[in-house]
């Protein structure tokens, strides 16, 4: 470790480097709590029209908050870490090598960033992890919830069916709430096919 610097230093000695760093993580939070309030949309413009009008308003109310926990501390300093760090890995190019690789192998900064997440979990509603019984979610954290999965696998290009059916028994603990999420999923899929090729 010999050279390195610390992680925690880098806000104040490293200010250039740290507004990258900043900026890269508000481009990331900004796309993905965007794509989270596209589907969270879509939910409430549905139910308005099946006059369900109180959870169409709700839904509306979680675009405003969605992740807004990530931007305030505990997590904030973390999750810039994380996703930079996960930019990095993806970057054939490396910058900043020799000064970040230290930091990135620092086991305090893995501990900051489980911490993070960790809070960020158990401190807001459509994360199961807020729940002490994951069966106790109501309709809008269930619907927020399938919507932040659909983000995710927009993001990732990947498959919200295979999270449904390989990740999410392995990971919570659903039971009777499971109708209503393989309905909403279904239904969030359509919405969105829908509206893709009305934008067409």
């Amino acid at each position: 470790m010999a050279g390195f610097i610390d992680w925690r230093i880098v806000p104040t000695e490293y200010p250039n480097l740290w507004f990258k760093m900043t900026s890269h993580f508000a481009d990331v939070h900004h796309a993905h709590c965007s794509r989270v309030n596209r589907n969270l949309t879509l939910m409430a413009e549905y139910y308005d029209t099946q006059n369900m009008f109180d959870l169409s308003w709700q839904l509306t109310q979680r675009t405003i908050v969605h992740d807004q926990s990530k931007m305030q501390e505990p997590e904030y300093v973390p999750y810039v870490w994380r996703v930079y760090r996960t930019q990095w890995n993806n970057d054939p190019k490396k910058d900043e090598r020799s000064l970040l690789k230290g930091c990135f192998d620092d086991p305090t900064l893995d501990q900051a960033i489980r911490d993070a997440v960790n809070h960020h979990i158990t401190h807001n509603r459509h994360h199961p992890e807020w729940h002490f019984d994951h069966d106790d979610m109501n309709k809008i954290d269930l619907t927020e919830m399938v919507c932040d999965w659909y983000a995710m696998s927009q993001e990732f290009k990947s498959s919200i069916d295979e999270w449904v059916a390989y990740v999410v028994p392995r990971r919570y603990h659903f039971g009777k709430r499971i109708p209503f999420i393989m309905t909403t999923v279904a239904l969030l899929k359509d919405l969105d096919v829908s509206s893709r090729i009305r934008e067409s």
